[in-house]
C-alpha cells in the first residue's frame, strides 16, 4: 500500500486553521468581560507550549519598537550617568580615617 502525502493547499488550510485557533484561544483566556457570569477558561500550560512551538517552528519573532527602545535607552542613559556621579563622588569624599592619616601626617 502506498504511502500519500497531503497536497500542499491541504497543509495551507491545516496551518492557517491552527493559527486562527491559537489566536482565539489567546484572545479568549485574555479578554475582560463585565458580566460575572462569563466563565473565561485559562490557558493550560500544553497549551501555551504549543502556541509558542507553533510560532518558533514558523519563524515568528517580535522586533522591539524602535520608539520604545529609545526612550528605554534614554532611561537607561540618565540611570548610568547618576551612578557615574555617586561613583565619583565617592570616591572624593573623605572620610575620618583619611583625615586622622591627614592629620597625623602633618
Amino acid at each position: 500500500m502506498a504511502k500519500k502525502s497531503a497536497s500542499t493547499s491541504a497543509l495551507e488550510e491545516l496551518h492557517c486553521a491552527m493559527a486562527v485557533y491559537f489566536k482565539s484561544r489567546l484572545e479568549d483566556s485574555t479578554s475582560a468581560s463585565d458580566d460575572e457570569d462569563d466563565f473565561k477558561l485559562p490557558l493550560a500550560t500544553g497549551e501555551v507550549a504549543n502556541i509558542i512551538a507553533f510560532l518558533k517552528h514558523n519563524n515568528i519573532s517580535a522586533a522591539p519598537d524602535a520608539e520604545e527602545m529609545s526612550g528605554l535607552a534614554d532611561e537607561f542613559a540618565g540611570d548610568i550617568e547618576a551612578q557615574r556621579i555617586a561613583r565619583a563622588q565617592k570616591l572624593t569624599e573623605e572620610t575620618v580615617e583619611d583625615a586622622e592619616k591627614y592629620a597625623w601626617l602633618n
